[in-house]
């Protein structure tokens, strides 16, 4: 995904990289721009930003650098970049109509955003996720008496339609569908990627009293959807999205 996103940047362009993270779309984009160009990622994790700066100056990149931000309110003067990148990020924006006006803020006229967004889970996805759910369930709290029906980050910006009414300040906006595979050698790795993913705080909420169970149990469960090798596939339906400035 990282390289992807990462291919719209073109030589000797001003990159912003907004919600960087460790750097997946950050490097691929300071390659493109070449040592004429420049990429500036920002997070709000200051872990994020510890790590990615610490990759930069152990990979030897100079025209990178990152630092604490928020999309929300981006700390750079107007028309300030050729080009924004953001992957898998916007959805946990709280308010993501003023990340998008403050992303077209600092893009100069004519200026891209390239976007990477969940898309909608096919029929076999939900499947595998319910299995998944259920087999956890039994282990997590109950959800808090104050809950809402609120979507989750993850079921935002899920459809072309809510993507072109986020995006309503921008034109020439063109989505692409890619359904990402990740293998798993085994259930057991795939239990390890869900402490370092999007879900790790779901998986904090176990109680550590049960959580050996839970492992036990949900390691277990998964080797029914193995193939004969043990080798398990999770497909991550993405979309990817273009749009120009006016």
């Amino acid at each position: 995904m990282g390289v992807r996103l990462g291919q719209h940047a073109q030589p000797g362009e001003r990159v912003l990289d907004v919600g960087c993270g460790r750097g997946a779309s950050l490097f691929p984009a300071a390659e493109r721009v070449g040592p004429e160009g420049f990429v500036h990622g920002i997070d709000l994790a200051p872990g994020m930003v510890r790590e990615a700066s610490r990759d930069i100056q152990r990979r030897g990149v100079s025209n990178a650098r990152v630092t604490i931000g928020d999309a929300e309110s981006l700390d750079f003067p107007d028309a300030s970049f050729d080009a924004v990148q953001s992957g898998l990020v916007l959805f946990f924006v709280p308010d993501m109509p003023q990340a998008a006006a403050e992303i077209a803020r600092v893009l100069r006229p004519g200026g891209r955003l390239a976007l990477a967004t969940f898309a909608e889970d096919r029929e076999e996805d939900k499947a595998l996720q319910a299995t998944l759910r259920n087999l956890l369930t039994p282990y997590l709290p109950p959800p808090p008496a104050t809950s809402t029906n609120q979507p989750t980050p993850s079921e935002r910006l899920r459809t072309v339609a809510s993507l072109h009414d986020l995006l309503k300040d921008f034109t020439t906006i063109e989505c692409t569908d890619h359904l990402q595979e990740i293998l798993f050698p085994t259930p057991e790795h795939y239990w390890s990627w869900l402490w370092s993913a999007g879900m790790r705080g779901m998986m904090e909420s176990i109680p550590e009293s049960t959580l050996p169970e839970a492992h036990h149990t949900f390691t277990r469960g998964l080797h029914s959807l193995t193939t004969p090798n043990g080798t398990l596939t999770y497909t991550m339906p993405l979309r990817f999205t273009t749009a120009i400035r006016p």
